[in-house]
């Protein structure tokens, strides 16, 4: 865990029930970091490295790696445990587009994060290629990493 993220916000997101509730913690915690962000793209849920755990570890292997040089990344990982938790309780009624209009898309609209790190094979995912437009569409620097990124 980074020094932006505190106990406070890992307890709302333990009793988060919707994604705006996650949205509004991931915002909190983006509030309190200096501008100029890079945040790290590509699939979690479906496609990268076949599954949710391999493509967590990897974006926590990128993370960590782009951290060591700029501490100015947004860290979305503390948040999947909660993504996890409404999706399960949504069930049927899930949509992704509701995830991602009411976690991402503010934190992008937010005009903090300038950088979009997408990693390989983020083609593979709907939620990255939505990330891949709306960075596009607000001005977002795209900088796509190698295969042999890490």
């Amino acid at each position: 865990m980074n020094k932006f993220w505190f106990d406070e916000d890992l307890r709302d997101l333990k009793k988060a029930t919707s994604f705006k509730e996650i949205g509004v913690v991931a915002l909190r915690v983006q509030s309190r970091m200096p501008y100029d962000l890079m945040q790290v793209c590509g699939p979690i849920s479906s496609g990268g490295h076949g599954s949710i755990e391999k493509n967590l570890d990897y974006f926590h292997r990128v993370i960590k790696m782009l951290s060591e040089n700029n501490d100015c990344v947004y860290d979305q990982l503390p948040l999947e445990d909660a993504i996890r938790c409404v999706v399960d309780l949504l069930d049927d009624k899930f949509t992704p587009k509701d995830l991602l209009m009411d976690i991402y898309l503010p934190l992008f609209e937010s005009g903090k994060i300038k950088k979009l790190y997408f990693i390989h094979g983020w083609e593979s995912s709907k939620g990255a290629k939505w990330e891949h437009n709306k960075g596009k569409e607000l001005g977002i620097e795209i900088i796509y990493l190698p295969k042999d990124f890490i």
